[in-house]
């Protein structure tokens, strides 16, 4: 998977650590701090300074490759955003209307391609077809398993909904301000 890339030019009220959390937000490979500092349009030590910092607030996570430090995002911090951004920029009917329409789309390639899963359409993919037929099985192949991704976290994000807002308000200063104890 290719690591989208970053602004060709940084906006001026951007300092460093900003451009270079900006540039580890892109991640969606390990790339280590020489990546980063070029990247981040910062020297070395800087983007080393500032990818260390994010590793001990837990933004971050490293792998070592070849005697490389690589940093890639921390995958449960991640999934904690995109879980918060669903129920903050969605109903809970939208969260429900895209959920029923990610299972059908499901549906339909079972049905089309008479599988259970993405990783059996995998498993047809052969040389008896077309090259045409299997870019286009690919294309499914990734389509489905990008969609069972986001179908896990919309139902995760339908499950937590009615929680997040008790939660956000019991726990708003309107609501913490109303008990009378002050």
């Amino acid at each position: 998977m290719m690591t989208p890339d970053p602004p060709a030019v940084w906006s001026d009220d951007m300092d460093s650590e900003e451009r270079v959390r900006a540039v580890t937000e892109t991640l969606t490979e390990p790339r280590d701090a020489s990546w980063a500092a070029e990247q981040a349009k910062v020297d070395y030590k800087t983007a080393r300074k500032y990818l260390e910092k994010f590793v001990a607030d837990g933004r971050l996570r490293t792998v070592e490759n070849d005697r490389t430090t690589r940093y890639y995002p921390n995958p449960r911090r991640q999934f904690f955003a995109e879980l918060e951004n669903l129920a903050a920029t969605h109903t809970k009917a939208e969260l429900t209307d895209e959920l029923i329409a990610m299972s059908e789309r499901i549906e339909a390639w079972q049905e089309t391609y008479e599988v259970a899963d993405a990783g059996e359409l995998r498993t047809t993919l052969d040389e008896s077809l077309s090259v045409e037929k299997r870019r286009e099985r690919e294309r499914v192949v990734d389509d489905w398993e990008y969609t069972e991704r986001v179908r896990t976290l919309v139902r995760h994000a339908i499950r937590l909904y009615d929680d997040l807002e008790r939660f956000a308000a019991t726990n708003s200063p309107a609501a913490v301000g109303a008990g009378g104890d002050g």
